[in-house]
């Protein structure tokens, strides 16, 4: 997505897929909690998905460890996802397949939108450059 739509980063699709997921983080946190005895406390979520009803709720009192500061809930994620990397993405993308010349003129400056449009008007580069990636992800 981040290829082709302005404002679509590996961050913003990383908070869509949390919303999602939500629930089991929410699990996974309370787990750990009562393994590391870490206090927790109610608090209240919003925006919970409810794979059974296919909604989110709006809001959900749930026991969790908050913020001692400002009372946020908080929800931990597994170490082991924090150390991934987008192995498709417009940096990547950008900086080591797509050629600077083809889009930018030398000393013009860079910009974003020019890229996607570029990348709209060209779609097969795009999809050649994902069948690259996904022939060498094991490397």
């Amino acid at each position: 997505m981040a290829i082709a739509i302005d404002g679509i980063a590996k961050d913003r699709i990383s908070d869509i897929c949390c919303n999602f997921i939500k629930s089991f983080l929410i699990d996974f946190t309370i787990q750990q909690c009562e393994q590391l005895g870490i206090p927790i406390g109610k608090a209240v979520i919003s925006g919970l998905y409810d794979y059974r009803k296919n909604s989110f709720i709006l809001d959900e009192e749930i026991t969790l460890p908050v913020n001692p500061e400002t009372k946020e809930p908080l929800i931990f994620v597994p170490k082991r996802w924090l150390k991934f990397s987008p192995w498709i993405n417009f940096e990547d993308y950008f900086k080591d397949y797509r050629p600077r010349d083809e889009i930018f003129n030398p000393g013009e400056p860079e910009e974003r939108v020019k890229v996607l449009n570029f990348n709209r008007d060209n779609y097969g580069i795009v999809q050649e450059y994902i069948k690259v990636k996904e022939r060498t992800q094991d490397d």
